[in-house]
């Protein structure tokens, strides 16, 4: 599964606009998050179109990927995001 290509990221703006205003993340590059310079979120696309995202929760080395192609998973991933960077 290759990486978001920009055409894709612009399908999931709303969702980057939102993890841009968590604090303690730096995005090094449009859809690439860093947390105290480790990468922690990264985004993949499927050849048939789906959009995953790839993250390494504060707890955990390796990354999980979730489907975030429907807005309504968006919400529980962003209130996920928000409960490591505060615990973690």
């Amino acid at each position: 599964m290759k990486h978001a290509s920009e055409k894709s990221l612009e399908k999931i703006t709303d969702l980057l606009v939102a993890i841009r205003n968590v604090s303690g993340l730096q995005e090094k590059k449009t859809g690439i998050f860093y947390r105290k310079g480790k990468a922690y979120l990264h985004f993949h696309e499927s050849a048939d179109g789906e959009l995953y995202a790839d993250i390494r929760l504060s707890n955990d080395s390796d990354f999980m990927r979730y489907n975030i192609s429907a807005t309504t998973s968006w919400k529980k991933f962003l209130e996920m995001i928000e409960k490591d960077l505060r615990t973690g």
